[in-house]
């Protein structure tokens, strides 16, 4: 009697809903690793060094999808620390203008105060 081996489409097909269980979270993938082993019990030998393969290269996609969002992270943080660094800059110098146009005007309001002191005084 021949043993009645899962083919290539049926492997795939468990692969399938092993990686869209919960694509979210990151501990169903740990869990659905161990699912994986369990599984891979039920197979052949001769299927369980391509399992094996697949589960390394996914293994491997996952962590670089993982490095790339984290990198993705610190891109945004950069770009926002460098526009706030702009943005304050501008402020200080806007500052700057402000604090330069009310000091000119203070000073001749009171220099004309000043030459009129005797005016207003009582």
């Amino acid at each position: 009697m021949r043993k009645k081996y899962a083919n290539n489409n049926e492997i795939l097909f468990s692969f399938q809903n092993l990686y869209l269980l919960n694509k979210g979270n990151h501990f169903s993938f740990l869990l659905t690793l161990c699912d994986l082993k369990k599984k891979v019990k039920k197979y052949p030998f001769h299927h369980l060094d391509i399992i094996k393969d697949h589960l390394k290269e996914k293994k491997n996609i996952f962590s670089f999808v993982m490095k790339s969002k984290e990198e993705e992270v610190q891109i945004i943080i950069h770009y926002w620390i460098r526009k706030l660094k702009i943005k304050l800059g501008w402020i200080k110098d806007f500052d700057k203008f402000i604090v330069n146009y009310v000091s000119s005007f203070v000073l001749s309001f009171l220099k004309c105060k000043s030459e009129y002191s005797n005016i207003y005084l009582t």
